[in-house]
């Protein structure tokens, strides 16, 4: 299935592709767009982006849009949700100390990677390594 979000994904629109292709459609591709329209002409799911059913919706960032509408329980995802959610909103909802430092690998990785489907891949094994330590500790 394709799926598209914004042409400069951030943490929440990294992290959704990662949740997406990880828990919902293992063969998904994306696609990048500048608006609604050019989501319609491109015929895929939008993600991410204003006035979408998996974006920002209500006190929600796309993420956790995401777990909500697929039903996905998972308490690691939970944690993970939270920081995406406040590296990605700024807005402290959950207070999670490690939002900061994900802000800034983020950050460093859109520098580095100018095309945003090279963004999404080179942030991928970032937020898998956050999902398997948030299972790690649930262990614990």
């Amino acid at each position: 299935m394709l799926w598209v979000t914004g042409r400069q994904p951030h943490v929440d629109g990294a992290a959704s592709a990662w949740l997406l292709r990880r828990f919902v459609d293992p063969a998904a591709t994306f696609a990048f767009a500048a608006d609604l329209d050019e989501v319609l002409e491109l015929g895929g799911t939008p993600f991410d982006m204003p006035a979408v059913e998996l974006g920002r919706r209500e006190e929600r960032c796309a993420f956790e849009s995401i777990l909500l509408k697929y039903g996905l329980d998972d308490d690691a995802l939970d944690e993970l949700a939270a920081l995406v959610h406040d590296a990605e909103l700024d807005d402290g909802m959950y207070a999670t100390a490690e939002a900061p430092g994900l802000d800034a690998v983020m950050n460093g990785l859109r520098a580095t990677h100018a095309d945003p489907g090279a963004f999404i891949s080179a942030a991928e094994p970032v937020i898998e390594g956050l999902y398997a330590w948030f299972r790690r500790l649930e262990e614990e």
